[in-house]
This record gives structure tokens, C-alpha cells and sequence, in this order.
């Protein structure tokens, strides 16, 4: 009983085609395998783009109108089909999706964007740390608790 390198037994002719049946099975299990791999990467990648909020949901529905595209077409064009399948779960399902030019919602508000040039407290620090005068520190101090 001779075995290669896959684990399976090619001692006779006959045993070399069942090999060879075998390796082909799953070839075809491994190009199967593969071809899900990419068409999940696709809708994620469609998904993402398109500024999905729950990814995993979005994917699952995706999924779900991609396979009723394919019945109905007999298309194998998965690129056609994810972008189309997008496209319907965010015009039936817009919830996840958000709304452009909204504002997050909650208890508490965005931060409120300061003014970021110089102030006169920051020119007093500074001078302080460049001078090391003790008049120009008690100014940033000053300056400091005034604000």
C-alpha cells in the first residue's frame, strides 16, 4: 500500500483513479470554498463603501438577495449582482444605513469645536518657558484662572 503525499493510496491503476476522483472532489469542494470567500469579500467591501452601520446584518441580507439574483438571473456575474443586491437592501432596509448630513443623536451632543489659534493665556506660557521670568509666569497664572 503505497501513499503519497495527500494521504491517499495509489498502490494499483485502479487505486490511481479513485485517487485521481478523489483529488478532483476536492479541488472542486476547495474552487467552491473559494468562490464564497470572494463573493463574501465583495458584498463586504460594496457594504463598507456604501456606509453600512451593522455590517453583519447588512451582510446576511446582502447574501440573502444575492442568492435570489442568481436563481432568477442564472447570472455567475457576482460583481453585477452584489452592487444590485446592495442597492435594494439600502432603498428596502435604509435604516442601516445613515442619512447624509445627519447628526448623532444621544444625551450628550458633539463637542463643540474650539478655536484653535493662539490665545493669550498660550502666548503668556510661552513666553514663560522661553524667558523663564517669574513676571511672565505670574501672568500665564493670571491669565489662566481668568479664563
Amino acid at each position: 500500500m503505497e501513499m503519497d503525499v495527500t494521504g491517499i493510496d495509489v498502490g494499483s491503476q485502479d487505486s490511481a483513479t479513485e485517487a485521481t476522483a478523489q483529488l478532483e472532489a476536492r479541488l472542486a469542494t476547495a474552487e467552491g470554498e473559494l468562490v464564497k470567500a470572494r463573493v463574501a469579500r465583495e458584498i463586504d467591501v460594496a457594504l463598507l463603501t456604501a456606509g453600512v452601520t451593522d455590517l453583519e446584518a447588512g451582510r446576511a441580507l446582502v447574501e440573502k438577495h444575492v442568492a435570489e439574483l442568481a436563481r432568477k438571473d442564472g447570472s455567475e456575474e457576482s460583481a453585477a449582482l452584489v452592487k444590485q443586491a446592495v442597492a435594494t437592501v439600502r432603498k428596502k432596509q435604509a435604516y442601516l444605513f445613515p442619512v447624509k448630513g445627519s447628526l448623532p443623536s444621544g444625551a450628550t451632543g458633539p463637542a463643540k469645536r474650539r478655536d484653535l489659534s493662539e490665545s493669550a493665556a498660550d502666548g503668556a506660557a510661552k513666553r514663560a518657558l522661553a524667558t523663564g521670568d517669574r513676571k511672565a509666569l505670574l501672568e500665564y497664572l493670571r491669565l489662566k484662572r481668568g479664563m
